[in-house]
């Protein structure tokens, strides 16, 4: 368990004494995150990153199997926050009860990183909380924050960000991306052995699998010969079709339908029409349609 940062800045066992030619303030455990004497562990993930769990709520979080995946590329014009004109910055993403640390960059207002990590979540309400500090050994300052929607993040490919921070000097971009999977088994979601996306688009494993479903559309899906061969049929519709004297003459008879027996306005249609004998007898004629 790691307390205040500055209660252990030079201890020897932290895990980040095994990464070599870091300085001496980028070896301290757990930066400043404003968690008071609140006892912190953190936990080495893939990437450079560190997964900062604050309570049991942390761990049952990031067992989910839903996993938010974040690449974090790099920043440009963060504000310096040293004397010598640089920072020494490093980034948290921040969802429910779950911290990613990122790594720290020494001497830089333009930090590279392309690091990749992934948190479990349980829903896809809140935000992710996207913070930028500078490493120091009495206190780390907020170089800005960024907020952005979970639920604007796609399933399987990476939604690709630049990052406007919020601060005093308005200054700072932070380019990231984020993405969200579903792991079959939680504990492969846990070792971060979820797929990531390799460079590239589209990404591997989009469109999802068992999209489209199975058996879609249904083999035999139009049924070979359809529509079939020579229809419609030549000659169709026949010669002498329709009959002649079809409809016979006198249909429909003189006073249909009655007046007033429908529609708003009386007399309409008026009576007697159609005249009787309307179509002719033999319209129409024999022999139409032409043969084809």
């Amino acid at each position: 368990m790691f307390h205040h940062h500055h209660e252990h800045h030079d201890s020897p066992g932290s895990e980040e004494h095994k990464h070599h030619g870091m300085s001496t303030g980028a070896k301290v455990a757990v930066g400043a995150l404003a968690v008071g004497a609140v006892a912190v562990t953190a936990v080495a993930v893939g990437g450079g990153g560190y997964m900062l769990y604050k309570s049991h709520e942390s761990h049952k979080q990031n067992a989910s199997t839903t996993r938010l995946h974040i690449r974090l590329k790099d920043a440009h014009d963060l504000i310096a926050a040293d004397h010598g004109g640089t920072s020494d910055p490093y980034v948290t993403f921040e969802v429910a009860h779950c911290t990613l640390k990122s790594s720290t960059k020494p001497k830089t207002v333009n930090p590279t990183w392309n690091e990749d990590y992934d948190m479990g979540i349980e829903n896809r309400t809140g935000k992710i909380h996207v913070k930028v500090y500078d490493k120091d050994l009495l206190s780390d300052d907020s170089l800005g924050y960024a907020d952005v929607e979970l639920s604007t993040i796609p399933d399987n490919y990476p939604l690709e960000l630049s990052l406007r921070l919020t601060n005093k000097k308005h200054q700072g971009v932070v380019n990231v991306a984020f993405w969200i999977t579903n792991s079959t088994s939680s504990a492969d979601a846990i070792a971060g052995t979820a797929a990531a996306p390799p460079a590239g688009y589209p990404p591997a494993g989009y469109p999802p699998a068992g999209y489209p479903p199975a058996g879609y559309p249904p083999a035999g899906y139009p049924p070979a010969g359809y529509p079939p061969a020579g229809y419609p049929p030549a000659g169709y519709p026949p010669a002498g079709y329709p009959p002649a004297g079809y409809p016979p003459a006198g249909y429909p008879p003189a006073g249909y339908p009655p007046p007033g027996a429908y529609g708003s306005q009386p007399g309409y249609p008026p009576a007697g029409y159609p005249p009787a004998g309307y179509p002719p007898a033999g319209y129409p004629p024999a022999g139409y349609p032409p043969p084809q």
